[in-house]
């Protein structure tokens, strides 16, 4: 089964995790495996990688990262918690380098966000689906 599972989330809106992490928590507890929950911001990597980022994208970063942890203390149960991360950049991108960085069995995600037909996979879950070297599980 899957031991290492990371539930991309949009800190924006919390149907991409409401939807996603039961799932997840069911198969990381059916494997004892844990959870890691990856969020990006985006924008920010138009700085050059060595360059100081100005306070205010510093600031937003940490933002993220309190953001994002209190997430997890709040719907994961702590013997499955992974590694939060925030990254930054293009979101399909990072969510796939996290994958492969963090040697993920398994990305579980929303299929696509408010508004958008059920019918269609969002950009970003039909990217990853596609793109990804591990398994892909897109909750509806």
């Amino acid at each position: 089964m899957y031991k290492k599972i990371m539930v991309p989330v949009d800190l924006a809106e919390a149907s991409s995790w409401e939807e996603a992490l039961p799932v997840a928590i069911e198969f990381a507890q059916l494997s004892g495996g844990s959870i890691s929950v990856v969020t990006v911001i985006t924008g920010l990597h138009v700085f050059l990688k060595g360059s100081s980022l100005p306070t205010e994208f510093v600031k937003l970063i940490e933002q993220a990262e309190r953001t994002l942890t209190t997430i997890v203390a709040k719907n994961i149960p702590s013997e499955l918690a992974g590694k939060p991360l925030v990254k930054n950049g293009s979101i399909c991108r990072e969510i796939l380098q996290a994958s492969r960085d963090e040697q993920i069995e398994l990305i579980v995600m929303a299929a696509h966000p408010p508004g958008v037909s059920e019918y269609f996979l969002g950009p970003h879950a039909a990217h990853v689906v596609s793109h990804a070297k591990c398994s892909v599980l897109v909750v509806r």
